[in-house]
């Protein structure tokens, strides 16, 4: 039941600017039963979900690698600039922000 809560979630992801384009409310988007009943959601076999779960996790993990590379590289490009233009180079503070990232 996890692995299609996942899937769910993947899909929904997916269709959220159509999701968002027949809601309603500016503040506060809402969809109502009849809404949410014409919209429809393909169910692949478990095996299939499961397949493309772990497509998309497995892509989540380079785009996570990626993002800590993006942030080393900006570190070393503030040191050579900091080195070149002989000024103090101060390591950026990490700080949590709600969704457990680190900013």
């Amino acid at each position: 039941m996890k692995e299609v809560k996942k899937y769910i979630n993947y899909y929904l992801n997916c269709y959220k600017n159509k999701i968002l384009g027949i809601a309603f409310g500016a503040m506060f988007p809402n969809l109502n039963s009849d809404q949410l009943n014409d919209f429809e959601i393909a169910f692949p076999s478990i095996d299939k979900q499961e397949d493309v779960i772990s497509k998309i996790n497995s892509q989540i993990l380079v785009i996570d690698g990626l993002s800590v590379m993006k942030d080393e590289a900006e570190i070393r490009i503030r040191k050579i600039l900091a080195e070149l233009w002989g000024i103090e180079f101060l390591e950026p503070i990490k700080t949590e922000v709600e969704d457990g990232q680190e900013n």
